[in-house]
């Protein structure tokens, strides 16, 4: 009569037994948990969703949205959306250009205009530096995209044939809505045209949805087309960030439409953005170059190579100057799409894949340190400082010449170029170069950066990857007067040596140049900066916890390296770029913390983490400290909140609460048994009465 009840003590009770010490054990050692759980968070944010580049068959769906106080005339603006996109120089017609024919580009253009709950300038209003950041109840133009995506749904999209690899995310979606441009001249409240990512994903029907890119019906053709472009993989070719750089150069200028080429027009006006640049190209996927290796053509060669317009279904030559450096070459000449261009001519850029990340889009912030710069033909760096956006004079034409002559051409760690490029002939239909190669190195050097940082005592280290044994040696000259001397016997494959300085130090910074040499064989004639600094820091993890909505301030400790000072620029990644408002020059020496103010605006509930780096820039010094930031529940909960805010202690408390059901469950098992006992006895009374 007992046993089934038996049964369930001697099951139920170990087990209430193993949760309770298990319980036990995780409050006692929380990092264990924690660990795990910070594992398991990295691993989820290293699977980045990457920008798929270009493919064959290429299908896009386009939104209209409108807003309460700009509400849609359906018709017009759905003939707006087709004749921006579908017109002879449309979005569709520029994209079949930059790829050459080689896809197939569908725009499928939603015949309904979604409406949007809020005002435009609630969704466009910038806060804190933040485009778009929005009110709290839009959420910013990340939420004006929710809830077009949202509505299209239920109007029954099927986003499956927008999924173009099959991966089961979304890969194509433009949002046109009806209101003002903030980059064409408008407000800081109007939305600026942007590919964004939503704050948290949708799926539907097990689609799901994380990116999309949103332009207005007021946008240009050149806007729309570089947002799209984002889609594939392209990065801003200006500096987008606004913290950041020093200086106000506009990257590439009017020569790439990821720059500021996506505002140009023909004649009459009308919007026809240019080209983007190969190395652009070749970030979208966009095979139209070819590899021209110098070292193939071996020393003291004279070679001719020809090129025709990019507009004209041209392709580029890329020389590989170090490692993930390259110099690119490509022929662009004012007609077809690409008569926006200030010029015709060989335009020369240099892209160093070394800088910045390309999936945070911060590439092209530092004119001192860029990604992709253009080689000015005019040698008057307008471009580089600043002080223009591109002129026909920046291209080389018929006559000019660069590389150990001419224009000097050196890769990012000074060593000059063993080639000479001259331009032989240029017409509408194709422009012939010719390359000579002097006698090519054995040699190549390398440093952690150019200018050579050092700190207090260190010295003037380099790198050495030589081909053969070669009996290394050197006199660079400093422009303070002292002689930097290098001497050592090399074996082949990577060496690293340090430079002996002559003379008293004069200066904090400079140029050293002179030729290196294997025994009396010149093999590089080197330009190479120097720099003393006050210090590096060596922090690299920040943890704390700051107060769901109040504002606050973090105090992040700094470990350094060295006894000076050094002047800062702050920029921040990540999440945490919405909540951190200390922006700007800081100075830290040792013992100095570096303090961060926090506005959470909104932005945060209870138990939230915020993630993201401190990037911290001096010229090329980069440092970056990974900031997690954990938001507090309501004061006065001390003991309550504590076990809230560890996942541990959360863990913890379910492995106990798990535990007590199963005692409870005994309790609740022995006295239904003994009900049911009592029923059947009764039962069997009123039976035998009968």
């Amino acid at each position: 009569m007992f046993s089934g009840c038996l049964m369930r003590v001697w099951i139920a009770l170990p087990i209430a037994i193993i949760l309770f010490s298990s319980s036990w054990y995780v409050f006692q050692n929380p990092n264990l948990v924690e660990d795990v759980i910070e594992n398991v968070s990295e691993d989820s944010q290293h699977d980045e969703i990457m920008a798929l580049n270009v493919q064959p068959e290429e299908r896009w769906l386009v939104l209209l949205i409108d807003f309460p106080d700009n509400p849609s005339t359906e018709s017009i603006n759905l003939d707006t959306a087709k004749h921006l996109i579908n017109h002879e120089n449309g979005v569709s017609n520029y994209l079949s250009s930059v790829v050459d024919e080689e896809s197939n580009f569908v725009f499928d253009i939603h015949n309904v205009v979604l409406h949007a709950s809020y005002s435009e300038f609630d969704y466009g209003i910038d806060s804190n530096g933040i485009r778009d950041s929005g009110t709290e109840l839009s959420g910013g133009a990340s939420g004006l995209a929710t809830e077009a995506l949202n509505q299209a749904n239920d109007q029954g999209i099927d986003w499956s044939i927008y999924d173009l690899n099959l991966d089961s995310y979304v890969d194509r979606i433009l949002i046109l809505h009806t209101g003002g441009v903030q980059e064409d001249g408008g407000k800081t409240n109007e939305i600026w045209s942007h590919f964004g990512f939503l704050e948290i994903e949708l799926e539907f029907n097990r689609s799901i949805i994380h990116s999309y890119a949103m332009a207005g019906l007021n946008s240009n053709v050149g806007t729309i087309s570089h947002e799209v472009l984002h889609s594939f993989g392209a990065a801003d070719l200006y500096a987008v960030h606004d913290d950041l750089p020093l200086d106000n150069w506009k990257g590439v200028g009017d020569f790439d439409i990821m720059a500021s080429g996506n505002w140009a027009e023909n004649d009459a006006g009308e919007s026809r953005p240019v080209l983007p640049m190969a190395a652009t190209m070749n970030l979208m996927g966009v095979d139209r170059y070819e590899e021209m290796n110098v070292f193939d053509l071996g020393s003291n060669t004279n070679t001719e190579f020809s090129l025709i317009p990019m507009s004209s279904s041209g392709i580029a030559y890329r020389i590989e100057l170090s490692e993930n450096e390259f110099l690119w070459l490509e022929y662009r000449h004012k007609s077809g799409v690409d008569v926006g261009l200030p010029g015709s001519g060989l335009l020369v850029s240099i892209e160093d894949m070394n800088v910045g990340n390309i999936s945070l889009n911060n590439i092209n912030r530092d004119s001192q340190n860029p990604y992709l710069m253009v080689v000015e033909a005019d040698g008057n760096d307008d471009l580089l400082n600043g002080r223009g956006s591109g002129e026909s004079s920046d291209l080389f034409v018929a006559g000019s010449k660069f590389g150990f002559e001419g224009l000097e051409i050196r890769e990012r760690y000074g060593s000059l170029v063993p080639w000479l490029i001259e331009i032989q002939n240029m017409t509408e239909e194709g422009l012939v170069f010719n390359l000579r190669t002097g006698d090519l190195p054995i040699i190549s050097i390398r440093m952690d950066s150019n200018p050579v940082e050092i700190l207090g005592d260190e010295q003037f280290l380099i790198t050495v990857d030589t081909k053969s044994e070669c009996n290394f040696n050197g006199e660079l000259f400093s422009e303070d007067g002292r002689i930097l001397r290098f001497e050592k016997q090399l074996g082949v494959g990577l060496n690293e040596l340090n430079g002996e300085w002559g003379g008293q130090k004069d200066s904090d910074s400079g140029n050293v140049f002179g030729i290196f040499k294997c025994d009396e064989i010149q093999q590089l004639n080197v330009k190479i900066g120097w720099k003393y600094v006050g210090n590096r820091i060596n922090t690299n993890l920040f943890e704390g916890k700051i107060h769901f909505e109040e504002i606050s301030e973090i105090v992040i400790p700094i470990d350094f390296e060295g006894n000076g000072s050094r002047v800062y620029q702050i920029e921040y990644l990540g999440p945490l770029e919405r909540i951190a408002t200390t922006s700007g020059k800081v100075t830290l020496s040792p013992g100095d913390d570096l303090k961060i103010s926090i506005n959470p605006q909104g932005l945060l509930t209870p138990g939230m983490y915020a993630r993201g780096y401190i990037v911290l820039h001096d010229e090329l010094y980069e440092h970056k400290i990974e900031v997690v930031l954990q938001s507090e529940f309501i004061d006065g909960g001390a003991f309550f909140s504590s076990f809230l805010e560890s996942p541990a202690k959360l863990f913890s408390l379910s492995l106990a609460l798990s535990g007590l059901w199963f005692i409870l469950s005994i309790s609740s098992s022995g006295k239904r048994s003994e009900s049911e006992l009592v029923e059947k006895d009764f039962e069997s009374d009123v039976f035998d009465h009968y």
